[in-house]
């Protein structure tokens, strides 16, 4: 699926593409590895997730 993903990308002209992954999932690590994917150095990176129902604000 990573392969396709990618051809479909280069087709497209799309830059860059990303997945996240725990560092735990080392099964996805090494699959995203494997097929090109770099590991960012970057910690910068925040992600936000927003539970359905959750009416705080």
């Amino acid at each position: 699926m990573i392969n396709l993903l990618k051809g479909f990308c280069q087709e497209r002209n799309i830059y860059k593409m990303w997945v996240l992954t725990n560092e735990s999932n080392v099964a996805a690590r090494n699959l995203y590895s494997a097929t090109g994917g770099r590991l960012g150095t970057d910690n910068d990176n925040l992600m936000f997730t927003y539970r359905s129902g959750d009416e705080s604000n």
